[in-house]
């Protein structure tokens, strides 16, 4: 069974097939700005136990990240945490390595994250770092 859930104006997050949109993306179905996908892969498109990062922007997909350390095993638990610096995403996955990518729209913020796929989710946790000049 396939599994789509939809969280707002957050930003940051854990889980699989993971989007992160900017503000402007109000309409679901016609997403023109996707900030990070993240696919952890066991056997599709020609991948076999890859993760697959990337973005999309004016209707084309943009250069892939391809990660080959792949600690997700079928039917088995897993956690992942989404970190969102300026610069980058960096996303670290059960085996406590880490994936870094490129935050590529600039924003400061990101309000929407989709989740789709066949990973069921039993959390989401949403954490605020705050940072003071002094």
């Amino acid at each position: 069974s396939q599994q789509s859930l939809t969280q707002q104006n957050q930003n940051l997050l854990v889980v699989p097939c993971t989007r992160l949109r900017t503000r402007e993306d109000r309409a679901f179905q016609a997403v023109d700005r996707i900030a990070l996908h993240f696919n952890p892969r066991f056997n599709a498109k020609g991948n076999i136990n890859t993760i697959v990062c990337n973005s999309f922007e004016a209707g084309r997909w943009c250069e892939e990240k391809r990660e080959k350390t792949f600690p997700f095993c079928q039917g088995q638990e897993f956690k992942i945490v989404i970190k969102f610096i300026l610069s980058e995403f960096v996303v670290t996955l059960p085996c406590d390595s880490t994936i870094h990518f490129p935050n590529r729209f600039g924003a400061e913020k990101y309000s929407v994250m989709t989740f789709k796929g066949d990973a069921l989710i039993r959390s989401i946790e949403i954490k605020f770092w705050v940072t003071f000049d002094l």
